[in-house]
């Protein structure tokens, strides 16, 4: 009689002697953090019992309208008294003679948001931060505690431009809070680590117009004293009351020490609002612009209405040229609805520039670079050397280093007794000699960039004329940066041949900051890659050298399978050596192929 249970969404399912489960525990050593595997069952097997149909709510029939093979559902599994597998995702995969279905758990399950949704860190929840870009922009104080920062960084800027024109930064932390935020996440990182991290900041190279700025850039129009045009079907508002970021009902400028600047694009993204009385939704919202004596010059927003009942609500994206000495304003052209000076509509909306200019509020989410979050962190994990592991806890990724395996040498768990030899030879039942997806020349790049000048790339070396020469292991989503003056070169502004100050794009720049005389400053030196390899490369250089991996045949009881930390090494007497686990097939019949990695002694 077995002695196995399976749970999913808190019912005991039904087994039979082909309900064979096969558990996979995968370590991710050397694994892509975008690729990585979460500990998994092979298929399991389940009999078409009335039971196990009533818990699939009858997907096996054509006719039944069910979504249960398409979300995933909580599952617990037991052997021999033990509860191996405590949290875990089920999935229907499809039904015949039989139920078939899979367990996950671990970091996939975890991750999965994160990395199927595949948004970018500029695309991450909108929030109220922010820096105000003007003449009171000063150098932040190095041991400020805050997550957005102004960092002395060479911009390409004369010793006697103003401050006001440097643009802040984040650190690393405050992105990963707002990843963490987003997905619900927790990020282990080990203790060293979270150290370095602590030290590195993006600095924000865009000047998107940004959330912050629609709080003082809104237009609340009243249609009390309706205007019309000569065909009397077209209607826009004048009486106006206007947000601090508007001077004029049909100019829509900026006042910075009493200078009118005049936004060459304009960008209204925001949400109109119409109430109470438009008794149709065959009004369009039409925009008005340009010489203020022709007053049909007018283009149509394009609109999503939000269904409902009134008010309606409209979304409008919409970019228009403003040029000096033009107008703006928002009207409606009607449908069925004949607009009355006694009647109240209303329409307000939110305008943002498109590019933020001085004076504004220089928004940080939308500004921070263009790079999806999980190749952010596996930036971070490059530059550290580290690879996620699974971890009990729902919701928690854990990032170790080689180094943590070796430095738990003096925990290793002695399975000489354990392996289940195959011959009297002392010989593994497999062994190889290369890993996955290594060349002979291991290179470890940063994104190319046309405004550096030096190299900062470095290469980790595999010692086997077998293999490919040469190969790209890793290409940050970040490019280097030189240094001029003593500080990081990051050289997003210039000046033309009238000496007009210019700004241009760069690719996205990671930094560390430094303390300058109680001030914040922005280098690079220690992020080349040779520094990184020689700081966190060392032990991982070594293994991969000349690499030797074997498989055996072990005896692992149920509890060490549910208290496995494949931090900790393991050591085989036959050889006299200590191996990391890399994957290990656990059947129920205790004994496990185990693939090892032999570290250095």
């Amino acid at each position: 009689m077995r002695d196995e249970m399976l749970f999913i969404d808190g019912e005991l399912v039904d087994l039979d002697d082909d309900s064979k489960i096969t558990l996979n525990y995968k370590s991710n050593l050397f694994t892509d953090l975008s690729k990585i595997v979460s500990n998994n069952s092979y298929t399991i097997k389940l009999p078409k019992t009335v039971r196990n149909q009533r818990i699939i709510q009858h997907a096996d029939l054509p006719a039944c309208d069910t979504d249960y093979p398409r979300i995933l559902h909580d599952a617990r599994y037991f052997r021999n008294g033990v509860e191996v597998i405590p949290k875990a995702k089920a999935v229907l995969i499809s039904v015949s003679d039989t139920i078939e279905i899979a367990i996950t758990w671990g970091n996939f399950v975890s991750m999965n948001d994160l990395i199927q949704e595949g948004i970018s860190l500029n695309d991450l929840p909108v929030n109220e931060d922010y820096v105000q870009w003007n003449s009171s922009l000063a150098i932040s104080n190095y041991n400020m505690n805050a997550g957005v920062i102004v960092s002395k960084i060479n911009f390409g800027l004369k010793s006697t431009e103003t401050l006001a024109t440097y643009h802040p930064s984040v650190r690393v932390s405050y992105i990963l809070n707002q990843i963490k935020n987003k997905y619900g996440l927790t990020f282990n990182w080990p203790d060293n680590i979270q150290s370095f991290l602590s030290t590195l900041i993006i600095p924000l190279l865009t000047r998107n117009g940004g959330h912050a700025n629609q709080r003082d850039n809104y237009g609340l129009l009243d249609a009390n004293n309706v205007q019309t045009s000569q065909n009397g079907s077209l209607v826009y508002w004048t009486n106006l009351e206007k947000g601090p970021g508007f001077s004029s009902a049909f100019e829509y400028v900026f006042d910075t020490s009493g200078t009118i600047v005049r936004f060459v694009k304009l960008k209204v993204d925001g949400t109109v609002v119409l109430t109470p009385n438009f008794k149709s939704k065959n009004n369009n919202i039409v925009v008005f612009y340009g010489d203020t004596s022709v007053m049909e010059n007018f283009r149509y927003l394009p609109y999503t209405v939000v269904p409902g009942e009134f008010p309606y609500y409209y979304n409008i994206p919409f970019e228009v040229d403003i040029q000096t000495g033009s107008f703006f304003t928002i009207g409606l052209r009607q449908g069925f609805t004949q607009l009355s000076g006694s009647d109240t509509h209303r329409m307000t909306f939110d305008m943002k520039p498109k590019e933020i200019q001085m004076g504004d509020r220089f928004s940080v989410i939308e500004n921070l670079p263009k790079i999806k979050t999980i190749d952010f962190l596996k930036s971070l994990c490059s530059l550290c050397g580290l690879f996620a592991i699974p971890s009990e806890n729902e919701g928690q990724i854990s990032f170790v280093s080689v180094d943590t395996i070796r430095n738990n040498i003096s925990k290793a768990k002695d399975w000489t007794r354990r392996v289940v030899a195959q011959t009297y030879e002392n010989k593994p039942y497999e062994i190889a000699y290369i890993l996955d997806d290594f060349a002979r020349n291991n290179r470890m790049k940063y994104k190319d960039d046309d405004t550096v000048v030096s190299s900062y790339d470095g290469v980790l070396v595999i010692e086997d004329n077998t293999i490919d020469y040469e190969r790209d292991a890793v290409t940050l989503p970040f490019a280097a940066s030189d240094t001029r003056g003593g500080i990081a070169s990051v050289p997003i502004y210039s000046y033309n041949t009238s000496g007009e100050l210019e700004f241009s794009s760069v690719e996205s720049r990671i930094l560390i900051e430094q303390d300058d005389s109680g001030k914040s400053k922005a280098i690079f030196t220690g992020l080349d890659w040779p520094t990184l390899i020689n700081n966190y490369y060392q032990s991982y250089q070594g293994i991969i050298r000349k690499p030797v991996i074997i498989t055996e045949k072990i005896e692992i009881s149920d509890f060490d399978l549910k208290s496995l930390d494949v931090t900790v090494p393991i050591y085989l007497g036959q050889y006299g050596r200590y191996y990391a686990i890399i994957e290990i097939k656990a059947e129920n019949t205790g004994i496990c192929e185990c693939k090892l990695l032999q570290l250095e002694v």
